[in-house]
């Protein structure tokens, strides 16, 4: 069915307007979780993206079992740069590329206890000489948090010392890594500083990391990020990343097993942070596919788990900032973060959505679009977790929320405007026409014109002879389920050959055909279906009898002509759907002349000139009583009669009898002999006793 302009016109608007709503209301929120949708989805699909042994990174855990196993059990952290310088030395030469603390201790005990952190001040002025070492340290609006002086020395201040910030969005989801910030110069005033994951990145890959050209570079890899940041391509799960306890390394290492630590760090970018419940926790795009933390993915190389801490996994729904820093390191190195689309691009497919439901929903039926629009939408899914898990982010939430939004701002506006003259129409002309006529109907767009129009039709008017005495006779209650039965029978041929139902009185039937919906062949649709009809009737009026039930034979009468047809009753009140003319009445008229005739069915020349029929035989150009126009009329023959020698006799009689041949007697007597029981040879052969001539009949009665 084609939409019209209007409708068109409305689903843009619709579309559109749904679309700005919803991004303006809540766009990057939408944004947002779409990110964390399509990473659960593609973790359901496709599982983890990567197995820990193959990443980049390796994570050195402050766990709680850390805190509670000696030699750090019991003491504050500034306390602990013993134990921190032989872990570093020990990760150093076992092969990693670059040391990152996440762990900040801006405290020390150096002022008290001279000489204290000696140890690890020279291990990490040994590390930094060779660029493998970076501490950590966070941008804050008043005071920084910044390492010890003596870490900052020894690392050689700005050099090997840069900012973890994690900045969230909206929501306070990170979902991002700044690869940069803007600090503080002696010299320039300000100048731009790669990030703590950035500048760990860039040793690893040995490639500098700048910014020219409009955007960030590794080496020659372009980073697709925007407003220079990265989007995070979580793996998920939990297990991408091998994570081992401070209190186990430091053990291994005090064991001397540097084959353990080799195996577990070199070629990696190592990361020491905070794993516990409470402390440096955020939520991430990956907050819905996370797994159990902690020092339990890789095997310990010196000390069992307390059995004071086991128990069930615990999944929490936050990570350690830790983790952020090393899925961003994972994400340079392996150059597969996620890229999302402009907004500009989002906005369109969004619209795209909220248009295409808006029309699906003018367009379609309301259950068809409903399961188009379903379709389509998981269609789309599917489609974006494939991309995404090569890691294009296409929108999610926005497009199917303004598609449904559209869809249901649609189906109002069908109900409530677009489909009001359907639903009139189904009303008006369910119960009279076929209902794949109604649809027509309604496909064609063309209503029936309010109040009336001129149009040439066909009607069809039937009776049932002896009916009124058949229902004298018979109880009602025996008659009505009989009657009921010959008229739905009787309706349903009506239907199939696209005719209308116009009117019930009592036992006839007024159908016609070219309205409501124009049928330039209602001619041979209404004989077609008189036919049709004919041999239904006969059949009926046959099982009926040999039930013992008197039903009488249907007789028909057709006729053709220009009628008003149109809405007429009372605006008020009640309405109907009907025809007035003399053509309707001329067609009752002939259906009457069937018991002078002793036929079925009658059809005039009017109807006879507009159709390809020839199983006719012509009765005569008759005056109806009341009348003074003279119509030609026909009987509607079937076919195994039609074939036969009688009506080939018939015809040349009439001939003579049309011509007013003297021998027009001589020829109806024979057939009279031969058909004793045809109505029609036996009323001309009356007249032409009486002295008339020719086909022309006076009808006295009705």
């Amino acid at each position: 069915m084609a939409i019209k302009p209007r409708d068109l016109l409305v689903a843009l608007a619709v579309g559109t307007l749904a679309t700005s709503l919803t991004l303006v209301a809540g766009g990057e929120v939408l944004r947002g979780l779409s990110i964390d949708t399509l990473t659960w989805l593609r973790h359901a699909a496709y599982g983890p993206l990567h197995p820990a042994s193959s990443s980049h990174t390796a994570v050195i855990a402050i766990d709680e079992e850390t805190y509670r196993t000696a030699p750090f059990a019991g003491l504050p952290k500034a306390l602990w740069t013993p134990q921190m310088a032989k872990v570093l030395n020990s990760v150093v030469g076992a092969g990693a590329v670059a040391v990152g603390f996440d762990a900040i201790v801006s405290e020390s005990v150096e002022p008290l206890l001279r000489g204290y952190d000696r140890e690890f001040l020279l291990a990490l002025r040994d590390a930094s000489r060779d660029g493998r070492v970076v501490l950590g340290k966070v941008q804050h609006s008043q005071l920084p948090i910044a390492p010890s002086p003596g870490q900052s020395f020894a690392v050689g201040h700005e050099k090997n010392i840069r900012s973890v910030n994690l900045i969230g969005d909206n929501d306070d989801v990170i979902r991002r890594a700044p690869l940069s910030f803007t600090v503080e110069d002696r010299q320039s005033g300000t100048r731009r500083e790669p990030s703590f994951s950035a500048e760990l990145a860039a040793r690893a890959a040995r490639a500098p990391i700048s910014w020219h050209d409009g955007a960030a570079w590794l080496g020659d890899w372009r980073i697709p990020a925007r407003d220079d940041n990265l989007l995070l391509n979580f793996s998920g799960g939990g297990t991408d990343i091998p994570v081992y306890a401070l209190h186990d390394v430091y053990a291994c290492a005090a064991a001397d097993k540097p084959d353990v630590l080799r195996a577990a760090f070199a070629g990696k970018v190592v990361l020491l942070g905070v794993v516990l419940d409470v402390e440096d926790r955020k939520p991430t795009s990956s907050r819905w596919v996370t797994g159990p933390e902690g020092a339990g993915n890789q095997p310990r190389c010196a000390t069992e788990p307390l059995a004071a801490l086991q128990g069930p996994p615990v999944v929490r729904e936050t990570i350690p900032g830790v983790f952020i820093h090393a899925t961003a390191i994972n994400n340079l190195l392996r150059h597969e973060p996620l890229h999302d689309l402009s907004p500009t691009t989002d906005a369109a497919i969004t619209d795209g959505f909220g248009i295409a439901a808006a029309t699906v929903s003018a367009l379609a039926p309301l259950g068809p679009a409903g399961a188009a629009l379903a379709i389509g939408l998981v269609v789309y899914v599917g489609l974006a977790i494939v991309v995404f898990h090569d890691g294009l982010v296409l929108p999610l939430l926005a497009p199917a929320l303004v598609a449904v939004l559209s869809f249901a701002v649609m189906l109002v506006y069908r109900i409530a405007i677009a489909d009001r003259d359907k639903r009139l129409i189904r009303k008006m002309f369910g119960l009279y026409l076929a209902p794949e006529m109604v649809d027509t109907m309604i496909k064609s767009d063309r209503l029936p014109v309010l109040g009336g129009e001129r149009r040439e039709m066909s009607f069809m008017f039937t009776d049932v002879a002896g009916f009124t005495t058949m229902a004298e006779r018979m109880d009602p209650s025996v008659l009505a389920p009989i009657l009921n039965s010959y008229l739905d029978g009787a309706c349903e041929v009506i239907k199939q050959h696209g005719g209308m139902v116009n009117e019930f009185i009592g036992d006839a039937i007024l159908a016609f055909f070219g309205a409501p919906q124009n049928q330039p062949d209602h001619a041979a649709r209404a004989v077609a279906c008189a036919h049709a009809l004919d041999r239904y009737a006969e059949a009926f009026r046959q099982r009926q009898q040999a039930d013992d039930v008197p039903f009488g034979r249907t007789r028909i009468g057709v006729h053709t002509g220009t009628v008003f047809v149109g809405n007429v009753g009372s605006a008020e009140v009640k309405m109907k759907y009907s025809a007035l003319g003399d053509v309707v009445n001329t067609a009752s008229r002939l259906e009457g002349l069937n018991k002078h005739f002793n036929t079925r069915v009658i059809i005039s020349g009017e109807t006879l000139s507009r159709c390809d029929e020839t199983r006719v035989r012509p009765l005569g150009r008759i005056i109806l009583k009341g009348r003074h126009e003279a119509i030609d009329v026909f009987e509607l023959i079937e076919e195994p009669r039609w074939g036969t020698s009688e009506i080939a006799r018939y015809r040349e009689a009439y001939g003579l009898l049309d011509a007013g041949d003297l021998k027009a007697e001589a020829a109806f007597s024979a057939l009279a002999a031969e058909l004793p029981d045809d109505g029609c040879v036996a009323l001309h052969l009356e007249r032409l006793r009486a002295g008339e001539r020719g086909s022309l009949v006076v009808m006295t009665e009705k």
